[in-house]
């Protein structure tokens, strides 16, 4: 880390007329755009200690010091507006909830940073971090990856919730949309209600488990669509049921009526399927699960619920 030293007069100049007003009008906006107040924390000596450390190539740290740091200034403003329009008012809570400084600070990273400038939220506060050497560089980069920060930042956070880009899927691809399944369902059973239970605790931790064991899996490919894929499955459900003429037979109605005493649909993970290779649906203490292995999750989904007739 670089030893902070006295500033010179010019660059304490520079700061007071450039970068101070850029401050002000960023901390306003941010905080408006957050609703609480934040501010911009930059070590300004210890800012000029990395500035002097930076290649004698780049010059821009030194000799415009303030016009530097309004830039990250108003990056990090632009940055969080960005964030703000794309994922609202929980995205918003959930800043909040992981940075309760509700500072924004400006560090050099040990080692090399992706892009060379990025962020980080750590120590409760949310980090502009650039390679050592690279302040200055790629300012516009500083929060364009303030979202990932945030998911990384969730699932440090707290082990029994789920991260931020998991959670935000399911309020917007799942819940919105299994009312209308359940409706859908029952009617094609013939039941007054049919309930959806799906536990996305144990089906996120049976996937993280299989997916860091196995590196030519994404976590990405799972974490951000979780709600997504098991909306997939479910929806495969009532079009089956159709397929096999169950809305219009009173016979095959009543049948899955009795298998399904607890008029309950879920979807999870085995270990083992029972009768087909990539998913399946099985009937056990009167509820009816779709269900398949880690390795298989999202693949075919749109046949998990085939035969069910077979069951019965």
């Amino acid at each position: 880390m670089a030893t902070p030293v006295k500033l010179p007069l010019t660059v304490r100049k520079s700061i007071r007329d450039e970068f101070e007003p850029a401050k002000a009008k960023c901390e306003e906006k941010i905080s408006s755009t957050l609703g609480e107040l934040w501010k911009i924390d930059f070590d300004i000596a210890l800012v000029w200690g990395y500035a002097n450390e930076a290649p004698p190539s780049n010059t821009y740290p030194r000799e415009s010091t303030g016009n530097m740091l309004a830039e990250y200034a108003n990056s990090a403003a632009s940055g969080i507006s960005n964030f703000a329009d794309k994922f609202g008012s929980d995205g918003i809570a959930e800043l909040n909830k992981l940075a309760p400084s509700r500072s924004i600070v400006l560090e050099s990273y040990t080692t090399r940073v992706d892009g060379t400038c990025s962020c980080e939220i750590a120590n409760e506060k949310l980090k502009i971090i650039f390679s050592p050497g690279d302040i200055g560089v790629n300012i516009d980069d500083a929060l364009s990856k303030l979202s990932e920060a945030v998911n990384t930042a969730s699932k440090n956070s707290d082990s029994v919730n789920l991260p931020f880009d998991t959670r935000k899927d399911i309020k917007e691809n799942y819940e919105s949309r299994v009312p209308g399944i359940e409706s859908r369902l029952a009617q094609i059973i013939g039941v007054d209600k049919v309930g959806i239970v799906v536990d996305f605790h144990a089906i996120y931790a049976t996937l993280l488990a299989y997916y860091e064991k196995d590196e030519q899996y994404s976590l990405q490919g799972f974490e951000n669509a979780l709600g997504s894929r098991t909306i997939e499955y479910l929806e495969s459900l009532p079009s089956a049921l159709e397929r096999d003429g169950f809305d219009k037979d009173e016979m095959l109605q009543e049948a899955l009526q009795e298998a399904i005493s607890t008029r309950t649909v879920a979807v999870r993970l085995v270990e083992k399927l029972e009768r087909n290779t990539y998913n399946e649906t099985v009937i056990q203490d009167g509820k009816l699960y779709l269900q398949t292995v880690p390795k298989n999750w999202g693949v075919n989904t749109d046949q998990i619920a085939n035969g069910i007739v077979d069951l019965l």
